[in-house]
C-alpha cells in the first residue's frame, strides 16, 4: 500500500543506463499462474503532486530509464480527496525505455478511481498485453512520444 508517491530514480553515480524492473514472481502466462496471486499496488495516498496548478495524485514515479512494471495489479486510489490519480507516470520527455506488460489496472468510479494507467512522456514506450477496467484514461501520452507500442490479444 503507498502512502505516498513512489519515486523510482537511477542510483546517484551511475546514470540512467541501468536496467529497472518490478514483477511479479509468477506471470500470467506461467505454469500454475492465478489472478489471485498478482502482487497488488494500492494508493492510499493525498494528492502529492501539484504539476503546473493540477492537484493529482501518482502512485510510482518514473524518473530514470530502461523501467520495467510487469505482472502487477494496479488498484485505484481510495482516498476520497483525490480526484485525479495515474498509477504509473513519468513526466521528463528526456527519458526512453519504458515498459509495462501482463500488468491489470482495475479502478472503480465510485471508490477507487483510475483516472489514467499510464501517463508518460519520452521515448521508447511499450505497453503490452494488459487490462484496464473501468480506468477514466489507459493512456496518457504526451510531448516527444517516439517508439511506442501497444500489444493486445
Amino acid at each position: 500500500m503507498l502512502t505516498d508517491q513512489l519515486e523510482l530514480k537511477p542510483p546517484a553515480g551511475n546514470g540512467y543506463a541501468t536496467d529497472y524492473t518490478i514483477e511479479a514472481v509468477i506471470l500470467p502466462d506461467d505454469k500454475g499462474w492465478m489472478p489471485s496471486a498478482m502482487p497488488v499496488i494500492q494508493s492510499i495516498s493525498p494528492n502529492n503532486k501539484n504539476w503546473a496548478n493540477f492537484d493529482h495524485c501518482t502512485g510510482l514515479q518514473v524518473e530514470r530509464n530502461n523501467t520495467r512494471f510487469r505482472g502487477l495489479k494496479f488498484v485505484g486510489n481510495t482516498n476520497p480527496a483525490v480526484v485525479y490519480y495515474y498509477a504509473i507516470e513519468r513526466h521528463f520527455p528526456e527519458l526512453k525505455g519504458m515498459e509495462t506488460s501482463q500488468c491489470v489496472f482495475a479502478g472503480s468510479r465510485n471508490t477507487a478511481p483510475i483516472k489514467g494507467a499510464v501517463f508518460a512522456r519520452g521515448n521508447d514506450i511499450k505497453v503490452d498485453h494488459c487490462i484496464f477496467y473501468e480506468c477514466k484514461n489507459a493512456l496518457l501520452l504526451f510531448l516527444s512520444v517516439n517508439g511506442f507500442s501497444l500489444t493486445a490479444v
